[in-house]
């Protein structure tokens, strides 16, 4: 049986428990003593407890970046559906555009039953721009471009 998760308030030297946490906030930092890079998150449970984790410039390299994610943002963008083949089958996606409330721009892909519920959430706009929640996604970075893929779960609101 697995251990239950406690929360994060209950963290000290002697005592670390298992956790249940999610990514709040990410950033890279660049050390005043070095040009090092290093990763600094910060992680929230379900009561509101927050703890902060480093991850060391040595093990950037080993760090995989492709743990799930949420995203909210204005949709800016939203392309025509296309169909496409994948390993022998056909499957349906369609390309939209959020942006954040910097400006940030990201490609997201939504695929499946999503197409549908995107094109009619569309259609049945009142005022825009509809505002996107992406929850559980996986971002990859092509050409330097970060992209996201692979939803969970999604929200929609006019």
């Amino acid at each position: 049986m697995a251990p239950v998760a406690r929360p994060v308030k209950e963290v000290d030297r002697s005592n670390k428990p298992p956790l249940k946490v999610r990514i709040v906030r990410r950033f890279y930092r660049t050390g005043a003593a070095s040009n090092k890079r290093s990763l600094e998150i910060v992680f929230h449970d379900s009561e509101g407890g927050r703890i902060t984790g480093i991850v060391k410039s040595l093990n950037l390299e080993l760090l995989d970046n492709r743990f799930v994610q949420d995203v909210i943002g204005k949709v800016t963008e939203i392309h025509n559906p296309q169909e496409k083949e994948f390993s022998g089958k056909r499957a349906r996606l369609i390309e939209i555009v959020l942006e954040d409330l910097s400006g940030r721009q990201v490609s997201a892909t939504l695929w499946g039953n999503y197409v549908d519920e995107i094109l009619t959430f569309e259609g049945n706009l009142k005022a825009g721009p509809p505002v996107l929640i992406l929850q559980l996604c996986r971002a990859e970075v092509y050409r330097e471009v970060e992209i996201l893929n692979d939803f969970i779960d999604e929200k929609c609101s006019g």
